[in-house]
């Protein structure tokens, strides 16, 4: 499909207000009596309910172009002409749309620039920050951050410094709120700098870079009280950051949907929390995935690894759903465990001393599978892509997971 990119000018001035709202009126172009004020027809930058107004105005222009909203992410729009699809996708005033069909792609963009005022960029090459790379001989795509990732070193002064092969080393799993291990560390005077990298680091996290998302999370537990430890811990993921700013997620032709769910159980040291990490995975890149610890203690692996499974069920309908309204329906997506005690409770709803406190918001991955939604399957924890973003890993390790998650 060619993805080309659409910036719309002042798109919030274009949103209509439903709510009465005066504004002083502008210097040097009072009208009307001494006093009077200006009922505010459009938008404008500024006001709480700019965005709202300016989308239900854009949406209200694509339902009027025969554009159907997805039931599943609502900045998805789809529009069918016989056997030709275009789709548009939405961010704020950033418009992302594709086709097969190159006349249709025009013609929705004539469509658009009748309505407002619109900057047509072309096939998309960076987009929110992302830079999008597509090599149409081998049929493949990479989005990475390698401009950003730059800029945040260099602000941070670690442009000489040497890069680490890993974002964490296995005995910084031992950070607390107090330091690293059972030694009590005075806070970390540059505790808003800690924020910021942190922040930086989370931007790439979340888009293009999920080898580093255990060790973001991890620090972002520190963000209200930092100490040098944390602060050392942070720098370690900037150096592994610099040498590996290249690197993004390769889409290309293979497996459909599937995903690996793991836990770390009891593994917060403040308050024995396990870490849930899941991620999906399609056409050989990440798509989707999560780390963060559990909102409840768990009392057994087992059960922490059921409370992992349950979140990764979770984000597999919504992708199920995402991908029915893509065109590409998905039957049963498959999820890899590497815990036969939590893949047995599923399939086995029995009662015991040891499963029967389990709330029952996790139970509903049973419906799920016996429905046909999800199928859950044993795989050797050697073989557990998602254990990187529960816990750090030694470099063979985490080297061969990454690899797996389609970062090269």
């Amino acid at each position: 499909m060619d993805v080309h990119h659409l910036d719309m000018r002042t798109a919030v001035l274009h949103g209509d207000l439903e709510e009465v709202i005066y504004v002083e009126q502008p210097p040097g172009f009072e009208t009307g009596e001494p006093g009077q004020k200006c009922r505010l027809l459009k938008a404008l930058y500024g006001l709480k309910q700019a965005s709202h107004a300016w989308h239900k105005k854009l949406v209200a222009t694509l339902e009027a172009n025969k554009f159907e909203v997805s039931t599943s992410d609502p900045s998805l729009f789809s529009k069918r002409d016989g056997s030709r699809v275009v789709r548009l996708l939405v961010h704020v005033d950033d418009l992302l749309i594709s086709s097969h069909c190159a006349k249709l792609l025009t013609e929705v963009k004539q469509q658009l620039m009748k309505e407002f005022e619109v900057r047509d960029l072309g096939e998309v090459s960076l987009f929110l920050g992302i830079e999008v790379v597509r090599d149409r001989g081998t049929r493949s795509m990479k989005i990475l951050q390698k401009r950003y990732a730059l800029d945040l070193v260099q602000k941070f002064g670690h442009a000489n410094a040497k890069p680490d092969s890993i974002p964490m080393q296995p005995i910084r799993g031992l950070l607390n709120t107090r330091g690293i291990g059972d030694e009590e560390q005075e806070p970390f005077q540059e505790a808003t700098q800690y924020r910021s990298l942190v922040g930086g680091l989370m931007y790439l996290a979340v888009c293009t870079r999920p080898d580093i998302a255990q060790a973001v999370r991890r620090l972002a537990r520190y963000m209200s009280k930092p100490t040098p430890a944390h602060w050392e811990a942070a720098r370690g993921v900037l150096r592994y950051v610099k040498g590996t700013a290249v690197y993004g997620i390769t889409y290309s032709r293979g497996e459909p949907l599937f995903g690996y769910a793991d836990a770390d159980w009891a593994s917060d040291r403040d308050n024995r929390r396990s870490t849930t990490g899941y991620v999906f995975i399609l056409h050989g890149g990440a798509v989707s995935l999560k780390s963060r610890l559990q909102p409840t203690t768990a009392a057994s692996s087992v059960e922490a690894e059921y409370m992992s499974v349950s979140s990764a069920t979770r984000e597999a309908m919504f992708l199920r759903k995402l991908m029915f309204d893509l065109g590409c329906p998905v039957e049963a997506v498959r999820i890899w465990d590497d815990n036969l005690g939590a893949i047995n409770l599923i399939r086995n709803p029995t009662t015991s001393d040891r499963s029967k406190h389990i709330d029952v918001q996790h139970h509903f991955v049973r419906e799920k599978e016996r429905f046909g939604y999800v199928n859950f399957e044993y795989c050797p924890t050697e073989s557990m892509v998602a254990d990187m973003l529960t816990k750090p890993l030694p470099e063979a390790q985490f080297v061969k997971f990454r690899l797996s998650m389609g970062v090269p």
